[in-house]
């Protein structure tokens, strides 16, 4: 028998975890996007090459993905494949509202769009919406790129389409990805059961909608907007600052306390995002820094909005 052989580099754990929640149909992976607004006159060619630039600075952005017999999940192999950047044919509205809406269809329907994990991930589509006015949309499997990842992308190529000089060569994701695995095999067992245990805690909580579909329905993430008055808003951050935490902690907390009043749990967990961006030797690399983490928020009666919000935002400073 002919053995296959796949010269690669193993997935982090944060890689694996998302491969794991992928949908059967290996052509709609989760995905990573970013809209640029381009001012000024465009050179199309110079762009392309700025682009293909950064690609070459970065391995996660060649990143294929391919399968080994026997085995669950697949190595990362690194290609010498350039990024696809296509150019929008269609004609922008005129009219601002409608323009919005003609954009907003774009980027819903390049996330839809069927790709194949064996091929290199980063696409880009120019659309133009005037002369002098031009929209850069960015896009890869979230396996390759988060959504971090994605905003120092475009703020790379807007550098290198500059032509100013190089900040040197970033930190490659395969190393992350070695360093990372070593960290988790090498963790205390207790360790493991203790993360284990964090994600078992909200095995019997069961919120039902009117649009729920049922067992077996595959997850599809999607983004859910929602417009609030300005006057809330500046009570959040008003809010926030009082208790010394993050806006984002904040909503965290807020998150947890409707997902405990709706299911009538005393104690809920939520995902936390946490990520390695923020570490020096990490700064410029693209990939898959980000996870989130099970955070375990307890909701007892006996406790105030306040100890929700204090809590949170301990356990985010814990898990930092």
């Amino acid at each position: 028998m002919q053995q296959q052989s796949v010269g690669g580099f193993r997935l982090s754990p944060y890689q694996r975890h998302l491969w794991r929640l992928h949908p059967s149909d290996a052509t709609s992976p989760y995905r990573s996007q970013v809209a640029v607004a381009i001012a000024g006159p465009l050179e199309l060619d110079r762009l392309r090459h700025a682009v293909c630039e950064a690609a070459a600075a970065h391995e996660s952005l060649r990143t294929a993905f391919e399968r080994v017999a026997g085995v669950k999940v697949p190595l990362q192999v690194v290609t010498t494949g350039e990024p696809r950047l296509h150019e929008q044919q269609d004609v922008a509205p005129v009219d601002p509202a409608a323009r919005r809406a003609w954009l907003r269809a774009l980027l819903a329907a390049d996330r839809e769009r069927a790709v194949d994990a064996g091929e290199a991930p980063l696409r880009g589509v120019i659309v133009a919406l005037a002369p002098d006015e031009h929209v850069l949309i960015l896009s890869s499997i979230a396996l390759c790129a988060d959504r971090k990842s994605m905003l120092k992308l475009a703020a790379e190529i807007a550098t290198r389409y500059g032509r100013a000089a190089s900040a040197g060569d970033p930190m490659q994701y395969s190393d992350f990805s070695a360093w990372h695995n070593e960290i988790l095999e090498s963790a205390e067992p207790t360790d493991r059961a203790y993360w284990t245990a964090q994600r078992a805690l909200n095995a019997d909580v069961s919120i039902v909608t009117g649009e729920h579909g049922g067992a077996g329905t595959p997850f599809r993430p999607d983004l859910v907007e929602l417009a609030i008055s300005e006057t809330l808003s500046r009570r959040i951050v008003a809010l926030s600052a009082e208790r010394g935490v993050a806006v984002d902690r904040f909503l965290i907390g807020c998150w947890a306390a409707l997902l405990a009043r709706i299911s009538g749990q005393e104690r809920i967990v939520v995902g936390a995002p946490v990520d390695f961006h923020g570490y020096e030797e990490l700064e410029r690399t693209i990939g898959l820094l980000t996870v989130n983490a099970p955070l375990s928020v307890p909701l007892h009666r006996r406790r105030t909005f306040t100890d929700v919000i204090d809590g949170v935002d301990r356990s985010l400073d814990d898990l930092a």
